[in-house]
């Protein structure tokens, strides 16, 4: 992964079970995509649940 960080500084990336690696543009992930679709949806945050089953799937704190 460190050459991977070296080569695409704009990029974040996951690991998971140490053979496959999640990219995605910095700052941008799973947990910024549902805050769209929140705030385009006009839920309040006590209306929505999240879970995920791998490291790719973290959350903020609001959303817990």
């Amino acid at each position: 992964v460190g050459r991977l960080r070296a080569a695409c500084p704009h990029t974040d990336f996951c690991l998971l079970g140490g053979q496959v690696a999640d990219m995605m543009p910095s700052g941008i992930s799973k947990a910024t995509g549902l805050l769209e679709i929140v705030e385009a949806a006009r839920l309040s945050l006590e209306e929505v649940l999240v879970f995920g089953d791998s490291e790719n799937d973290e959350y903020p704190r609001w959303m817990r």
